[in-house]
């Protein structure tokens, strides 16, 4: 049995993790890499109270628990002392990158790679664009439920599931972050690059968010209808050809595939129904919003999508 000692000794020869943002995405990953990296989470200074005075836990399809003083609870002022070779992972909503990243720039060098969890089509280049090579760029994708239970617990559903992708000069550091989130449990795919990988879950979330967020429901109700799964083949064939045009031939992801990939998270509430039924903003605009404006460039209809996204819009608006 590993002693306190020897967990500190295997903590200090591994890479200390920032994580951004304490949401239920980032609370999680921060509660599950905290087994083997000495971890921080970077908060507001009015949430330090909650998070330093309070066990951290995640419950559901995975039990972990964390006494109060576990993880090191910083504000931005904290980012100028961590450690040189830190790894930061940004788990602030799509809405949230640019201010985010503005406020990491001071702190970022080459040896501080970003992971970035967001959801969204271009989000890799919106980030690289602040960034300015400041440093490398990891994409890791989930296809997990994590909701939060309150401000200091979540709640798993599923298998923890990544999509893992870097630029392409740098497969050393995919495949090291990649055996970061295999030690927390995580099942690994690595799609063809970062491009390939943002499309590959746009294909799955479009097909699924739009139309629960329009029903109020959880996911697997686009496939348990007939009437239902028409309809959501209907906006997956839509993807597909908007894709295509954009150079991205999903044809070997079949719909047998994502219907498999649906069901496994039939009983989990996506995102965006989450923050409809919290009254708070969605990230409809970095999905849904870029992919018509790439259909409607490429004179690709949609019909589909475009009357979900006129729902959405209004459901947001109420």
């Amino acid at each position: 049995m590993r002693t306190a000692l020897d967990q500190l000794r295997v903590m200090k020869e591994k890479r200390p993790i920032c994580v951004i943002g304490p949401g239920a995405l980032g609370l999680f990953f921060a509660i599950n890499l905290a087994d083997n990296h000495a971890v921080s989470l970077l908060v507001k200074d009015s949430q330090r109270l909650v998070y330093e005075g309070n066990p951290l836990s995640i419950v559901g399809d995975m039990q972990r628990s964390l006494a109060p003083g576990a993880l090191q609870i910083i504000d931005k002022t904290g980012l100028k002392n961590l450690p040189a070779d830190a790894l930061f992972l940004s788990c602030v909503k799509a809405y949230d990158l640019d201010s985010s990243v503005e406020e990491l720039l001071p702190a970022l060098r080459p040896s501080n790679p970003l992971i970035l969890t967001q959801n969204g089509l271009g989000i890799f280049l919106q980030a690289a664009e602040l960034l300015r090579r400041a440093a490398p760029i990891v994409r890791v994708l989930s296809s997990f439920g994590v909701m939060k239970r309150s401000p200091t617990q979540v709640a798993l559903t599923g298998k923890m599931l990544l999509s893992i992708s870097a630029q392409d000069q740098e497969p050393k550091l995919r495949d090291e972050i990649s055996e970061i989130f295999k030690a927390g449990g995580a099942v690994i795919h690595h799609p063809k690059n970062i491009a390939y990988a943002e499309w590959e879950k746009a294909l799955l979330n479009l097909a699924v968010n739009p139309l629960t967020s329009v029903l109020n429901e959880r996911n697997g109700v686009v496939i348990e209808d007939k009437g239902l799964s028409s309809l959501t083949l209907k906006v997956i064939s839509e993807v597909r050809q908007v894709a295509k045009a954009e150079g991205f031939d999903l044809s070997y992801i079949s719909n047998a595939a994502l219907f498999e990939r649906i069901r496994n998270s039939a009983n989990n509430l996506n995102n965006n129904v989450i923050d409809l039924r919290n009254d708070r903003r969605t990230e409809i605009e970095f999905l849904l919003g870029r992919f018509l404006r790439l259909a409607e460039g490429y004179n690709v209809q949609t019909p589909c999508l475009n009357t979900l996204y006129a729902l959405c819009k209004r459901i947001e608006s109420y």
